[in-house]
């Protein structure tokens, strides 16, 4: 078989791919676009949540009927919370805009999950328990810890790094917070 010959095999199989993608995906492929756009603008503002709320609310701003159809079609893909769906999905969607040559990116977003943590703030554990989960995500210069509790649970909770250490001593200092979180 010659070159010519196997470079249309190859192009005809990828075409046949890209049909069958399409025809799976769970709202109109047009969508996508503006949900990474959305997603960049507001990761960018706020942060991961390790959760899929900011996808969640696009969706339902933009009438698609089936959110909950799309978020596991989303999960199947890779993107179990808004970051991933930005970091995984997107790239599926490469055939709407050809690529382009963009600029290295300093401020990409790197999430891993940790067993134990010793902060640069000095807070530390040496064994996270089961059912939790810690990740720790960095954006540029900013470190983020979130502890889950299960898998599928959104019961997500941030660790403070800005944490006073100058006031463990002071109750007022407590008291005043606690009453604060109240109102």
């Amino acid at each position: 078989m010659d070159k010519q010959k196997r470079k249309e095999i190859r192009k005809q199989l990828a075409e046949k791919e890209l049909a069958e993608f399409r025809k799976g995906l769970p709202f109109d492929e047009n969508i996508f676009p503006k949900l990474f756009d959305f997603l960049d603008i507001e990761l960018n503002k706020n942060g991961c949540n390790h959760t899929t709320i900011l996808t969640k609310t696009f969706l339902d701003k933009n009438k698609v009927s089936n959110t909950t159809d799309a978020i596991e079609w989303l999960a199947d893909n890779g993107g179990y919370c808004d970051c991933e769906v930005l970091a995984n999905i997107e790239d599926l969607f490469d055939y709407l805009n050809p690529p382009l040559l963009k600029p290295f990116q300093s401020n990409q977003i790197k999430k891993q999950k940790l067993n134990s943590l010793k902060t640069d703030f000095g807070f530390s554990i040496e064994k996270i328990p089961l059912p939790w989960t810690l990740t720790e995500t960095i954006s540029g210069n900013d470190k983020s810890y979130n502890f889950q509790f299960g898998k599928s649970n959104n019961c997500i909770i941030n660790l403070a790094s800005d944490f006073p250490i100058t006031q463990l001593d002071n109750d007022k200092f407590w008291t005043d917070l606690g009453l604060k979180k109240l109102n």
